[in-house]
């Protein structure tokens, strides 16, 4: 009788702790992709992020005003800069309206075992994760360049690149693997749509394809992180 009773006893007591163990929510995908990502630290692999990190900000300030000069020294077709200016203020003011509205923090913040990587501490970056503006701004660089010149040694440099950026967000702790991805879909899908909102004015019935000749030049081209 007294076997049976410290065996209801042990029991008993070890009912809660089993009790705990089956409510505790198992880990987020994103969480778990983030961290498998960030402990990644073959040569290989990190030394394409850190020079993704570091090229990044001064592509995207560089390219457009690039373009421009490049298409007007040339006397060529307007509408591959006026596309790609278009879609770059398209992408950098929807990923800054939808961040300011979802707020979501960013994994550094809240996942212990994950540390922003390549900053200070004193460096600016806006406190929120969702949409990545970099794979934004990437993908909308790449797209936009690819449809204005759809060459193989346009296309594949330019979507490794910008591939490379974004994967690089998350290597760094600072986005999760649905920002860049949702941030890629979105830099895309603006770059399209600007060019097919310039295809369309220029390919009016009579209109001639060169004739956008004196689009307003947008002086303002802010890096967003």
């Amino acid at each position: 009788m007294n076997a049976w009773r410290g065996f209801l006893l042990v029991l008993v007591l070890s009912v809660p702790s089993l009790t705990v163990q089956a409510q505790e929510p198992p880990r987020p995908l994103d969480a778990r992709l983030v961290e498998a990502v960030y402990r990644i630290d073959a040569p290989a692999f990190t030394a394409p992020m850190h020079a993704a990190h570091v090229v990044s900000v001064p592509v995207f300030i560089a390219t457009p005003p690039a373009l421009w000069l490049g298409t007007l020294a040339a006397g060529a077709d307007l509408a591959p800069p006026t596309a790609l200016s278009m879609a770059w203020l398209g992408t950098f003011g929807t990923v800054t309206l939808l961040k300011n509205t979802i707020r979501r923090p960013r994994p550094f913040t809240v996942l212990d075992d994950i540390e922003r990587r390549g900053m200070g501490p004193t460096d600016v970056i806006d406190p929120f994760s969702f949409p990545s503006g970099h794979a934004g701004l990437a993908f909308t660089i790449a797209t936009s360049l690819s449809a204005s010149y759809p060459e193989w040694y346009v296309i594949a440099p330019a979507y490794v690149w910008a591939t490379t950026t974004a994967l690089s967000r998350v290597w760094h702790g600072v986005h999760y693997p649905s920002d860049i991805a949702v941030g890629a879909l979105l830099g895309s899908g603006i770059a399209l749509g600007a060019h097919a909102l310039v295809n369309a004015l220029t390919d009016e019935e009579g209109a001639d394809p060169t004739a956008l000749r004196s689009p307003p030049m947008v002086g303002v081209v802010l890096p967003i992180r």
